[in-house]
């Protein structure tokens, strides 16, 4: 593949780029890896392999069953999956790196710095167990193997880190870092890791279909999936198991302003907001917040074949959430406010089964794969809405409008039990005494207790679709954003920022987007064999944050990230058509081309992208760290790491 020039930045702010750090699958597995990556390689392609040892596939479902010797080297040597999302992570609080191999989640505490070298061996191999309904759901990439990883991310929930994956059979499940990195990385009074209990997941579900899109929100403590069902999941946590506990309200002799009490949620909620009827596959999305912090909204990042006209596209893809409660872009503050997080509360497990039951020439896509991908649509589910009557099973209350507060459906779901008991009954165990889930249609306004037994969970999660056709014009809602916020938004090959709103305030013209084509050229492939491990790679999917160097990096499958920094002019230009305050500016590409010379003479593409703070001496990642660290894994185990920072007195980005 040609590579591709590294932008020039502008003489003011500097770039240092410095080395790259490097680990080969033969450096971390011993010899003979590499030998057995492209023995599989050849295998999937079709081919014979040329080894006497027949390759197999690493981990697998049934690990009692599987193929091949203990010593084998495939043993050794984990499979990676094709045609997915992002599937590394890194903590942003302990010292952890998470790489979804298959259906297993690998835990490694990175050697070192600034290597950040991987062991053999995983400190930890988590397996989730597939859920009752995932068999039915099925394989939507890979029927054969359905129970397989598409996407994993890291996220604060309140106080509290977590690591969510979601699987091509529609799972999803989620583990709080604190019980791994106490496993992995010791802790006070424990001792070797064979006499620790394995973490098991707090929560684990299923959206009916291969499930892409991963957020997290840590003050409105939500989780939201989409899926190939053309639909958004939220997934609302019962934060207590009373339904009359209520937050702590200063005392009448305390200075401090009263605040409102509330019940708090002592139920789990899942929120289905279905889109319209020209709806596509999302595999990005993200939250959109208020002005007090809270999860309001969500944007959607559908990936289409080739990149739209951005000027002809009337507006991003926003979905009202319907209750207060970032991503395909990242959300971006341009006053750098947000909210604390919610008061300390543990989360009720939901985990099932428990006993309470590219046109370019390197870039042939399939319209099979690329179907996976998605196209894009724009849908708004408005909010607002009164506490129903009628009974929990299936109550229905009016569809919601535009003139409501999100807040109206906030305290409706944080008081439902409450209702429940004004309502006449003395006690909510009266009417569920085993906490019933429920699931709420925002669109419709129907409310429905969540199936438990498995026959009747199948036939809800297999219900035929249904769109939602309640579209309004955008413009009223979006309004209150656009002063605060921004949405990245990628493409194949194109960056975009802009603001929310294209309408003029009374006081103030509409502000002009940024586009930045070509942020990262694909360009042609120099071996003809390359091109079928590229397929179906021509997109940008990958982005994180660090948000202490006003940093966004967005990666490409085809194994190469590009560098934003965010930026806004002192004096804003200004035109009769509006004006131009935001920004961003192309810092660098990675790998350099020198890089890719030395360290990646056998392209593959990207397996994750992951970048956290710089671990400290105790392993935990505290304060507000101005290093970061960024990982690229390929599919053939090569791991390029980079150590990033910015000078405060020059705004210089060092790469080091």
């Amino acid at each position: 593949m040609e590579s591709q020039p590294s932008p020039s930045a502008p003489a003011k702010f500097p770039i240092s780029v410095g080395k790259c750090y490097a680990q080969t699958a033969n450096e971390r597995f011993g010899d003979g890896a590499r030998a057995a990556i492209r023995q599989r390689e050849r295998l999937s392609l079709g081919l014979h392999p040329t080894d006497a040892e027949i390759p197999f596939t690493w981990p697998s479902e049934d690990d009692e069953n599987q193929a091949g010797p203990e010593s084998s080297i495939y043993r050794l040597v984990p499979s990676m999956q094709s045609y997915r999302n992002n599937l590394t992570a890194l903590s942003q609080v302990f010292n952890l790196y998470f790489v979804a191999y298959q259906g297993h989640i690998f835990v490694y505490k990175p050697r070192g710095v600034p290597h950040q070298s991987l062991p053999c061996h995983p400190d930890l191999q988590l397996k989730p167990e597939p859920s009752p309904y995932s068999r039915s759901v099925g394989g939507y990439l890979d029927p054969r193997r359905p129970h397989l990883i598409n996407h994993i991310i890291t996220g604060l929930v309140g106080h509290e880190e977590i690591v969510l994956a979601c699987y091509d059979d529609g799972d999803v499940v989620a583990y709080y870092t604190k019980d791994i990195g106490t496993y992995v990385l010791g802790g006070r009074g424990t001792t070797g890791s064979s006499h620790k209990a394995t973490p098991r997941p707090f929560f684990r579900e299923n959206v009916g279909m291969s499930a892409w899109g991963l957020a997290i929100h840590q003050k409105s403590r939500l989780l939201a999936v989409s899926s190939n069902r053309h639909e958004v999941i939220v997934f609302a946590l019962a934060l207590t198991s009373d339904p009359f506990k209520r937050k702590e309200a200063p005392s009448s002799d305390s200075q401090e302003p009263k605040k409102k009490t509330s019940h708090r949620r002592t139920r789990n909620w899942r929120i289905v907001i279905m889109m319209g009827s020209d709806a596509d596959n999302m595999p990005n999305i993200c939250f959109v917040d208020d002005f007090e912090g809270q999860a309001q909204k969500i944007p959607n990042n559908p990936h289409r074949r080739a990149a739209q006209p951005v000027m002809a596209q009337a507006h991003p893809q926003i979905m009202q959430l319907p209750f207060g409660f970032q991503g395909p872009g990242p959300l971006l503050d341009s006053e750098e406010s947000g909210g604390e997080s919610a008061d300390e509360d543990d989360f009720e497990d939901t985990e099932l089964g428990s006993e309470e039951e590219e046109e370019d020439g390197d870039d042939v896509e399939d319209d099979n794969h690329q179907d996976i991908l998605g196209a894009e649509t724009f849908a708004m589910i408005p909010t607002g809405g009164t506490f129903p009557a009628g009974t929990v099973e299936h109550a229905l209350i009016a569809p919601f409008t535009s003139h409501d507060s999100f807040d109206t459906l906030n305290a409706f779901l944080d008081d439902f039990d409450g209702k429940l008991c004004e309502d006449g009954t003395s006690s909510d165990e009266e009417i569920l005494p085993r906490k019933a889930d429920m699931t709420y249609f925002p669109h419709s306004g129907e409310i429905l207790e969540t199936p438990r037994q498995p026959s009747r969970m199948i036939g809800f999660l297999k219900r035929p679709p249904c769109s939602n056709n309640n579209r309004q014009e955008p413009e009223a809602r979006l309004a209150g954003l656009k002063r605060k916020f921004f949405l990245l938004r990628t493409y194949e090959k194109d960056i975009e920022m802009r603001p929310f709103s294209r309408t003029p305030d009374w006081d103030r013209r509409v502000e002009f987007g940024v586009v930045c084509p070509d942020a990262l050229r694909f360009g042609r492939f120099k071996e003809v064999g390359l091109v079928a491990h590229f397929h179906a790679t021509g997109r940008l999917n990958m982005i994180a944050l660090a948000p202490e160097l006003a940093l966004v990096v967005i990666g490409s499958p085809i194994g190469r990230v590009v560098l934003l920094t965010l930026t806004r002019k002192a004096v804003p230009s200004e035109r009769e058509e509006g004006i131009w305050e935001h920004g961003f500016r192309v810092e660098w590409v990675l790998p350099t081309q020198s890089d890719e010379e030395e360290h990646r003479r056998v392209l593959r593409p990207m397996h994750g992208m992951a970048l956290s703070p710089i671990q400290t001496d105790d392993g935990a990642g505290t304060g507000l760290p101005r290093r970061y660290r960024l990982m690229l894994h390929y599919r053939n185990h090569d791991i390029l790491s980079y150590e990033l920072t910015r000078n405060e007195q020059t705004g210089k980005l060092c790469i080091f």
